[in-house]
């Protein structure tokens, strides 16, 4: 069918999770369609009964029939999947909220930076490692260091010189 000739859907009808549920659509588009499909078939039969119409007819009833009961048993199992993983959600949110308090009190009995904590399996808070200086901080930080210790030589040389006299 070309894009013009299907009806509009809403957007939840354009959900689709499975290949099956595209051709299902299509289903509906001939369900759509099943009274003008009757309505030749009734012309039809007042002219004289073509070629296997009838039959035709009746099995494209069928598949509409079978495509809505698969559409309605899919229905139900979202809406089951939909209550399923509510409810995981809240318990992996319980379960972790669990976790986390018996953790704090863990840590306020040993102390957050205790390795005894690795036996609850609760990870210890270690001392973060010093940050690297830059080339250029390094350079800052020894001409300070420089300064300090000439600083020092310059007090400790006039201190001899006050001795001596």
């Amino acid at each position: 069918m070309d894009r013009a000739v299907r009806p509009a859907f809403n957007t939840s009808d354009r959900r689709v999770v499975f290949t099956a549920c595209r051709r299902l659509d299509r289903v509906e588009i001939q369900v759509a369609h099943q009274g003008k499909v009757e309505s030749r078939h009734l012309a039809c039969g007042q002219l004289g009964d073509p070629a296997g119409a009838g039959p035709t007819v009746q099995e494209l009833e069928g598949v509409i029939v079978e495509g809505t009961e698969i559409q309605s048993i899919q229905a139900v199992q979202r809406s089951e999947l939909r209550v399923t993983n509510r409810r995981s959600r809240e318990i992996r949110r319980r379960g972790r909220s669990l976790r986390n308090k018996l953790a704090a009190g863990v840590q306020s009995v040993f102390g957050v930076d205790s390795m005894a904590l690795l036996a609850f399996g609760v990870k210890p808070r270690l001392p973060k490692p010093r940050r690297r200086l830059t080339p250029d901080e390094k350079i800052v930080k020894l001409e300070a260091e420089l300064e300090v210790v000439k600083a020092a030589n310059a007090a400790a040389e006039k201190e001899e010189g006050l001795i001596s006299l």
